[in-house]
C-alpha cells in the first residue's frame, strides 16, 4: 500500500463519517418531529416515523462499510498513519479480544474433528491444524506481544468468507499456509528488560 492509497483511503473514511453522521441527524430530526405532527395528523406522523427508521438503517448500513473498510485496511501496516486504523489495531490486540480469537480458533477445531463443518472447511482445517492450534496457544499467551496487523489477519482469516482462504474454498489451499505463516511471523515473546549489572563488592582503588 503506497501513500497515494492511503490518502485516498483516509478520504473514503471520512466521507463515510461524514455521511453517516448526516443520516443520523436526519433520522433524528425525522423522529423528533414526529411526535408534533401526530396532533396535524396521523399519515404524517407515520410517515415521518417511517422515514426516520429508513434513515437510521442507512446510517447504520453506511457506519457499518465503513468498519469494513477500516478492518480491511488494518492488515497493511502502511494504512496505521490513519487515527481510525491505528484505534481499530489497538483494540484488536487487548487481552480480552486475543482470547476471544483463540477461543473461536479452538472451536473451529473442535467442530472440524467432530465433523460439524463443512467439508471444505474441515479439509483445510484438519491440513493446518497444528499451526491453527499452535495460533490458539500464542494468541492466549500473556507474555507474548501481537502486532495489530497479524490480529487483523486472524480475525480477516475466521470472519471474511470472501478475503479468507480457510472459509472460502475457492482459494488456494496454499494461500492458507501463507496467511497463518504471515500471522505468526508477527507473534513474538515480550522483550524482558535488561538484567543490572552485577555490584562488584571489592573495595574500589583510591
Amino acid at each position: 500500500m503506497d501513500a497515494r492509497t492511503v490518502s485516498q483511503a483516509a478520504s473514503e473514511l471520512a466521507s463515510l463519517r461524514r455521511l453517516t453522521l448526516q443520516q443520523a441527524l436526519v433520522a433524528l430530526g425525522a423522529a423528533l418531529a414526529a411526535g408534533p405532527a401526530a396532533l396535524l395528523g396521523t399519515s404524517l406522523a407515520l410517515a415521518l416515523g417511517a422515514g426516520a427508521a429508513f434513515e437510521a438503517i442507512l446510517a447504520l448500513a453506511t457506519s457499518g462499510r465503513r468498519r469494513a473498510i477500516i478492518a480491511s485496511l488494518a492488515v497493511c501496516r502502511e494504512a496505521y498513519l490513519l487515527p481510525d486504523v491505528q484505534r481499530h489495531g489497538a483494540a484488536l490486540t487487548t487481552m480480552k479480544s486475543r482470547r476471544a480469537l483463540a477461543r473461536s480458533i479452538a472451536a473451529i477445531l473442535r467442530g472440524a474433528s467432530g465433523s460439524r463443518l463443512g467439508v471444505d472447511l474441515v479439509d483445510r482445517v484438519t491440513w493446518q491444524a497444528p499451526a491453527l492450534a499452535a495460533l490458539a496457544h500464542a494468541l492466549a499467551e500473556p507474555e507474548n506481544v501481537v502486532e495489530p496487523t497479524a490480529m487483523a489477519a486472524c480475525m480477516q482469516l475466521l470472519t471474511d468468507g470472501r478475503a479468507s482462504p480457510l472459509l472460502n474454498p475457492a482459494l488456494p489451499r496454499t494461500e492458507l499456509e501463507r496467511v497463518l505463516r504471515r500471522i505468526h511471523a508477527g507473534i513474538s515473546p515480550r522483550r524482558q528488560p535488561d538484567a543490572p549489572a552485577p555490584v562488584s563488592d571489592r573495595p574500589q582503588a583510591a
